[in-house]
Parts: structure tokens; sequence; C-alpha cells
């Protein structure tokens, strides 16, 4: 992947401005992990390390994983790479919703890319409440611990009636 296709048309001092605003902003709030990855990501790619923005590489240098690091068993990289996309949309959708430059990070991917705003739309729409929608499996087993937990009242009501 080449930089010019993560950068578009923007120069690489708007893209440090981007990042500067960002971090200045203190769009993360008070997680050092979501501005130590979002830092990493931003400095790797402007660098052109592209090798170094992968799941394990990332578990490694921002998160203190170890060698043994198993991204099937620990998905800390991908539910914190699911914060910072949250944390980003809600900045530019807030504080930053009149930066010229706007930093995503494509879901399915840790290489952020920088993209200029149009200054004649408006900001996009606010931010999904809900990080995605609930799974068919996820679904299933609340209806099921609903109904578990209904046959269990109708079973202890029907046991406090006297009988004759």
């Amino acid at each position: 992947m080449e930089m010019s296709e993560l950068a578009g048309e923007v120069p690489p001092e708007a893209m440090g401005e981007a990042i500067a605003r960002v971090l200045a902003a203190n769009a993360f709030g008070k997680s050092k992990r979501l501005r130590r990855f979002f830092s990493y990501v931003v400095e790797k790619t402007l660098a052109g390390e592209f090798d170094d923005i992968k799941e394990y590489s990332i578990a490694l240098a921002v998160f203190d994983r170890d060698l043994s690091f198993n991204p099937a068993t620990d998905t800390i990289v991908r539910v914190e790479a699911g914060r910072l996309r949250h944390k980003l949309a809600a900045y530019y959708h807030g504080p930053g919703c009149h930066d010229p430059v706007v930093i995503d990070l494509p879901s399915g991917g840790y290489v952020p890319v920088f993209r200029t705003r149009d200054p004649e739309s408006p900001a996009r729409s606010a931010p999904p409440l809900f990080r995605r929608p609930l799974s068919y499996g996820t679904a299933c087993g609340v209806l099921l611990v609903l109904l578990a937990g209904l046959l269990l009242w109708r079973i202890s009501a029907v046991s406090r009636i006297p009988h004759a």
C-alpha cells in the first residue's frame, strides 16, 4: 500500500496537524491505551512502515503482550480498535467537526486513512449509539435466558397455590 493511497490529496504537514488536533483535543479521554494505539498507527503510517501495523505487532508494541501473543485467544487489539474508531467518530462529530482533515481507521484493518473534509458538506450524522447490532447468537441467548426466567417464575407461582 502506498502512502499516497492513504493520504489522497492530503499534504504531509496537514496530516501532522490533523494528528496534533486529535491528540490536543483529548479525544480519548483518560485512556492512555487509546492515545498510545492512535499514536503508534499514525506514526507507523507516516513512516511508511505498514508491516508494523498488524494485529500481532500492535499487541507487542502498544499493549505490551509477549511474543507468545495469539490473536485467536486474545482480542485486545480488535476490541481497542473498535473503541478507537468510536472515539474518532465522536471527535469528528463534536469538537473536530470543522477539522479540514479527517483521520479514519477503516474496519478490517489498522492502517489509518487521511482524507480532506468537503468544507461545504455538513458534518456526517452522529455516531451510532451501539458499536454493532446484536449477533444472531447473542439475541438467541438473551431470548433463552428470558424464557427460562419466565418458566421459573411460572413454576414458582404454581407451587405457591394451596392444593385442596
